[in-house]
């Protein structure tokens, strides 16, 4: 799958809250399916993510802040509240995106692999885990 990124994540974290981001500017991934045909997701500005769930015994291994694996997260958190695309091509498009962005193929596969096994209730509730995102942002005196 041909897969690449017209800008990066630019995002801001806050004080009290060291996983909550906000984007600053708007950034895209885009790909080329199987029948030829260009697709994109655009996260916009303001779009609040967690980045990527990594769980935190993993974060030596996997670093859920590092670029390779940030920008190709927060395109699949916004995929994921959207469901613009299915699961399995938004996780496919988690995968290449960190490759693009510099990930090794173990770590890439390991964070593929997490959220093909964890990631169908998240997929489920993608709006409403944005709402919740939201309201925590504005808890925190953001926007």
């Amino acid at each position: 799958m041909k897969v690449w990124f017209e800008g990066e994540v630019i995002d801001r974290a806050y004080p009290n809250d060291r996983y909550l981001r906000i984007v600053e500017r708007e950034y895209s991934l885009h790909w080329v399916d199987e029948y030829s045909q260009e697709h994109s997701v655009v996260v916009p500005v303001n779009f609040v993510t967690d980045l990527a769930s990594v769980p935190r015994p993993l974060w030596n291994i996997i670093p859920p802040w590092d670029n390779y694996i940030k920008d190709a997260a927060v395109c699949h958190d916004r995929m994921y509240e959207t469901n613009e695309v299915d699961r399995a091509t938004a996780d496919s498009l988690l995968y290449y995106g960190m490759l693009v962005r510099g990930a090794s193929h173990v770590g890439a596969y390991a964070v593929w692999t997490g959220v093909r096994l964890f990631g169908q209730s998240s997929y489920e509730t993608g709006e409403k885990r944005q709402q919740e995102r939201i309201k925590k942002l504005q808890h925190l005196g953001g926007k």
